[in-house]
């Protein structure tokens, strides 16, 4: 993926927005996507006399090919006002720099306090870039945290990515706060689909995975409904334990039947997944690799046995 993230050069006085914000923002895009190296905008230590001229410049100085602009600094509901971008002509200026720059279905990200409020300039650039099918991401009111405001919607159309009354909501609240979670940056290509996926369940969960250590190992097979079950290799559908999984607070945490208990970080690494196992031996580090998709392992071939008293069930050591 290609791209070009700016953000303004100086913190406002006495504030350490730029610095503290904005910066961090905009390195963590890049490194999340492996983009160009982001750019520092002049806006003066106080932004009052940012210049708009040389901010549009820096974009029609670029090569151009960007699949993803991103933008970091303040904003309003009809200006970029680090960049002193205001109105709609504005909007129409920014849009006329970006244009020959973008490839069609160009994500425009605006980190950017209310610029996504109803009429205003994510609308309007919008509107602006529509011969390039672009979709806009911005933020509405209440102003908040420049990346990490979960009051995000999209235009065309401004619908929120994820509304306040959608179930989902506590979830996607708690994702775009949490300290080392990127999910902040990696929404805009994520499908509808996809998003609640993660919201719901990590992703790659679902499967088989192949966990184990020095002293032998076991099967774990993840289900859609929060169960999960424990084979051996040697029996892939013989149920040695059962238990439930739940995530809090990038933790996947798994209560066995037996007493034994993991935790699993999120987001997970399907090759080389870290497990703390805790059980009659005390805590030991394991290794996890998914093997298998949901498919393979049918869900009712295994919750057919879900009806086994747990004194029938064989603890796996």
């Amino acid at each position: 993926m290609n791209g070009f993230i700016m953000a303004p050069a100086h913190n406002k006085p006495g504030r350490p927005d730029a610095t503290g914000a904005f910066h961090i923002g905009a390195a963590g895009f890049q490194k999340v996507h492996s983009l160009p190296p982001w750019v520092r905008f002049e806006n003066t230590e106080n932004s009052k006399t940012a210049d708009a001229k040389g901010f549009l410049k820096m974009i029609q100085d670029q090569p151009g090919g960007w699949d993803v602009f991103a933008y970091f600094g303040h904003g309003d509901s009809n200006a970029l006002g680090s960049a002193d971008i205001r109105g709609r002509k504005g909007a129409t200026a920014l849009a006329d720099a970006l244009r020959p720059k973008c490839n069609i279905g160009v994500i425009v990200m605006l980190y950017a306090c209310n610029t996504g409020a109803p009429g205003g300039f994510a609308q309007w650039l919008a509107e602006d870039l529509a011969s390039l099918s672009a979709t806009v991401y911005a933020h509405v009111p209440p102003p908040g945290h420049t990346f990490q405001n979960a009051n995000v919607v999209a235009y065309p159309g401004g619908a929120p990515v994820i509304p306040h009354n959608s179930p989902l909501w506590h979830d996607w609240y708690r994702d775009m706060h949490a300290t080392g979670n990127e999910l902040w940056a990696r929404f805009p290509f994520m499908t509808a689909k996809e998003l609640e996926a993660e919201l719901t369940a990590p992703e790659y969960l679902m499967g088989r995975w192949e966990v184990g250590g020095k002293t032998g190992g076991w099967h774990e097979v993840f289900f859609g409904d929060m169960t999960v079950v424990r084979t051996d290799s040697a029996s892939r559908y013989t149920i040695r334990d059962r238990g439930e999984w739940t995530v809090a607070h990038h933790k996947l945490s798994i209560n066995w039947g037996s007493g034994d208990s993991e935790e699993w970080k999120t987001p997970l690494s399907p090759q080389h997944q870290t497990v703390k196992h805790t059980g009659d031996e005390g805590m030991k580090t394991l290794k996890a690799k998914r093997i298998e998709a949901p498919n393979i392992n049918p869900q009712r071939i295994f919750h057919g046995q879900l009806h086994l008293k747990r004194s029938k069930l064989i603890k796996v050591g």
